[in-house]
């Protein structure tokens, strides 16, 4: 049986990530003000401490004059103010780590690490998996944000498909499973997929894919012109 899919015009095509319910939880986004942020909430609570360096403060305390007036050493108080998602405690180790992380925040490109890499440092310690971020880009010069996302759980590909569906850079296919083929293209109605490839047997795969049928029983039409008329009224004077 042959699936038949038409291209949606791309002027009022709509990426899954247009719908706040589509949004994956795990990845945040953020950096570029004239785009949408989107913050997992374990993350942003990483970067607020980092941010507002009360904590930053209390561990320069101790460094400079080997006490702080709430604390009584720097592991009460990133056990406090930074505390662990997935463990009651940090290792001395840990601690360690965050020490140095910390201090280094907020002063540019340090050992080799900016922030943005310092904030992934931090968070994989306090999170208990490991971060890092990358900056995905869009069709414009303009049209780019960074990325923040546990590594174990997201690979090239799933990132590549995020950066298209954020950009709307992709294409949605109506399809429909009738047993006969369409008189015409506009005929076509059926549910909706949002493909990422942007080469026709990539779309089809896709497509087939999601229908659950083979990629050659797919048969696909593409919008190749669109044309706008201008349609004038008259009224007597």
């Amino acid at each position: 049986m042959k699936v038949y899919a038409r291209q949606i015009n791309p002027e009022y095509q709509e990426s899954p990530l247009f719908f706040d319910s589509c949004w994956p939880e795990d990845i945040t986004v953020a950096g570029n003000r004239d785009y949408k942020e989107h913050w997992n909430p374990d993350f942003r609570r990483v970067y607020d401490v980092l941010e507002a360096e009360e904590l930053a403060d209390v561990l320069d305390d101790f460094e400079r004059y080997g006490k702080n007036n709430w604390y009584k050493n720097r592991t009460a108080a990133i056990q406090d103010l930074l505390y662990p998602a997935h463990k009651e405690r940090y290792s001395t180790k840990e601690v360690k780590e965050l020490c140095e992380l910390i201090q280094e925040y907020g002063f540019g490109r340090r050992n080799g690490r900016d922030d943005d890499d310092i904030l992934c440092a931090v968070a994989s310690i306090v999170l208990g998996k490991k971060y890092d971020h990358t900056t995905i880009r869009g069709c414009c010069q303009g049209d780019w944000n960074d990325v923040f996302y546990p590594v174990d759980e997201w690979n090239r590909e799933a990132l590549k498909n995020f950066e298209t569906e954020y950009f709307n850079t992709g294409t949605e296919w109506m399809v429909d499973e009738g047993e006969k083929e369409p008189d015409d293209p506009e005929d076509i109605s059926g549910w909706t997929v949002y493909c990422h490839d942007r080469h026709d047997e990539g779309i089809r795969k896709e497509i087939a894919d999601a229908a659950g049928c083979k990629p050659e029983d797919v048969v696909m039409y593409r919008i190749s012109n669109t044309r706008c008329v201008t349609v004038c009224e008259y009224e007597a004077v």
